[in-house]
């Protein structure tokens, strides 16, 4: 018995002296890389337009089935509604929109348009619109745009409000249009 135990052990000595063993040989391996991430910007394009460029248009309380304002053209021109553009974060890019309602009644109506284009390099998609208005305006979003927009690529929007009963005299009402827009593989269809 005490034989089976020794023969094992003289066995890996004899094994170790011939040149049989285990060994194991490393190397490291680096990648390095680069990776250059591509930018979400849009701008509004300069070309605004306006319904109201002459005689005020009117427009009454109800609303039809598609959202918009049943409206009609008058023989006066008493209202009126400017918009600025501004570049608030100095990139050069217009991402802001004023628009100033002056010189109103109640029924004024108006509808803006205008395009906004993808600077970036990254297809997005206009998720929604935060209109901060006064409670004297009923201001609709139009929303014309859920699919992804490439780079370059111009859209057209609108929106169209018309001034409540509740109008105070010889007011001024200025509201802000805050376009949201995400990466295109972020939006939800």
């Amino acid at each position: 018995m005490r034989g089976a135990k020794i023969i094992p052990l003289i066995l890996c000595v004899a094994l170790g002296f011939a040149g049989v063993g285990y060994a194991a040989w490393t190397e490291k391996l680096t990648v390095k890389g680069t990776a250059k991430m591509g930018e979400l910007d849009w701008c509004y394009k300069d070309n605004v337009t306006q319904l109201d460029t002459g005689y005020d248009y009117i427009a009454e309380p109800g609303v039809t089935d598609s959202n918009d304002f049943e409206f009609r053209q008058t023989d006066r021109n008493v209202g009126s509604t400017k918009v600025l553009l501004q570049d608030t974060d100095g990139d050069g890019d217009k991402d802001n929109m004023v628009v100033t309602v002056s010189n109103v009644y109640p029924g004024y109506y108006n509808n803006i348009q205008f395009q906004v284009k993808n600077n970036g390099t990254v297809p997005l998609v206009f998720r929604a619109a935060d209109v901060n208005t006064p409670p004297e305006l009923d201001v609709r979003w139009v929303d014309t745009s859920r699919y992804p927009q490439k780079a370059g690529d111009i859209n057209s929007f609108s929106f169209h409000f018309r001034v409540n009963d509740s109008v105070k005299e010889q007011a001024t009402y200025k509201f802000n249009i805050d376009i949201k827009a995400t990466q295109w593989n972020e939006a939800k269809f």
